[in-house]
C-alpha cells in the first residue's frame, strides 16, 4: 500500500497552550494538525499550533481549515494566520453550526472588540466560510470527509477523511458514555488513523466527568473495538509535562503497539 497520507502535527496540546522546558518534545500549542490527503492540503482546528502550519500551507493555490468547535483553544490561530491574508492562497474555512452561530460568525465573535481589534473582513477575498452538517458529508476534491457530532459541552464535530482505500478519523474534545462511544466505533470503524482526545487518565476522569475529555485508557478500547491500525492520542493536558507523556505512550504501547502521543513537529504517514 503506497503512502498517500502524510500528516505534520503543530500542536497537540489542549485547553490552554504551554511554554517552557519541560513542554519541548510534545509542544505548548494547541490543536493544530495539517494533512496531505488525495492532493489536497487540509488542516484540522486552528488552535495556537496554526501559526507554525503557515510554513506547510502552499504559499499560493488552495487548502481547507476544518474547525471542529468554536472553543478559543481551536480558533485562536486564526486572529493572525498570515495565509488568510495572501490573494494567491484560496482558503475554504469549514465548521458545523454551534450556539446558533455559523462559521463566518463563530470566527467573528473571536474577532471583535474588545476581544480583537480586527474582524474577519481583514481576510482577503479568496477565504471563503463553508457551513456544514453536524452529521452529513461533503467533499473537497476528490477527499470524501464524512463527519458526526461528538460529546462536548457546546458540541464538537468529528471528522473523517477518506480517498481511496485510505482514511483517518479526528476526534478531539470528546467525552466517551456507552451512546457516544458506539456511534463513534461505527463511524471510525476500520480507519487507518484514529486521533483521539486522551486529555486524561481512567483515575484522572473520577473526577472530571462532565469536563468534555476522554481517557488513554478508552483510546485503547475504542482502537481495538474499531479495527484501526494506528492511534494517535491527542489533546494532551496543559499539566502533563514531556516525561509523564513519554510515560503515558510506554504503558499505551503495552496495551496497542502502533500508537503514540502526537508530539511537536511530528509526520505521520499512511
Amino acid at each position: 500500500m503506497g503512502t498517500d497520507i502524510t500528516l505534520r502535527v503543530f500542536g497537540s496540546r489542549g485547553s490552554t497552550p504551554v511554554h517552557g522546558s519541560d513542554f519541548t518534545r510534545y509542544g505548548g500549542a494547541t490543536s493544530c494538525i495539517a494533512v496531505n490527503i488525495g492532493g489536497e492540503s487540509v488542516i484540522l482546528d486552528a488552535g495556537s499550533g496554526l501559526t507554525g502550519a503557515a510554513k506547510w500551507v502552499p504559499k499560493s493555490g488552495e487548502f481547507s481549515i476544518l474547525i471542529s468547535h468554536p472553543h478559543i483553544d481551536h480558533i485562536i490561530g486564526l486572529t493572525s494566520f498570515a495565509p488568510l491574508h495572501n490573494p494567491d492562497n484560496s482558503v475554504r474555512i469549514f465548521a458545523a453550526e454551534h450556539g446558533g452561530l455559523g462559521a463566518q460568525e463563530q470566527v467573528e465573535r473571536l474577532m471583535s472588540a474588545p476581544l480583537w481589534p480586527l474582524g474577519t473582513e481583514v481576510f482577503s477575498d479568496s477565504t471563503q466560510f463553508c457551513d456544514i452538517d453536524s452529521d452529513g458529508t461533503f467533499q473537497i476534491g476528490a477527499v470524501r470527509v464524512d463527519t458526526i457530532e461528538g460529546n462536548h459541552p457546546g458540541g464538537c464535530t468529528v471528522y473523517k477523511l477518506t480517498h481511496g482505500e485510505h482514511s483517518i478519523v479526528y476526534c478531539t474534545d470528546f467525552e466517551h458514555d456507552k451512546h457516544h462511544s458506539e456511534r463513534l466505533a461505527s463511524f471510525a470503524a476500520d480507519c487507518e488513523l484514529l486521533i483521539y482526545d486522551a486529555q486524561f487518565s481512567d483515575a484522572e476522569y473520577e473526577t472530571k466527568q462532565g469536563w468534555g475529555h476522554s481517557t488513554r485508557e478508552e483510546a485503547v478500547r475504542l482502537a481495538r473495538r474499531c479495527g484501526v491500525r494506528k492511534l494517535l492520542l491527542f489533546h494532551h493536558s496543559p499539566s502533563r509535562t514531556d516525561d509523564a507523556l513519554d510515560a503515558a505512550e510506554a504503558l499505551t504501547r503495552l496495551d496497542f503497539p502502533d500508537s503514540s502521543f502526537a508530539k511537536r513537529e511530528e509526520v505521520v504517514l499512511l
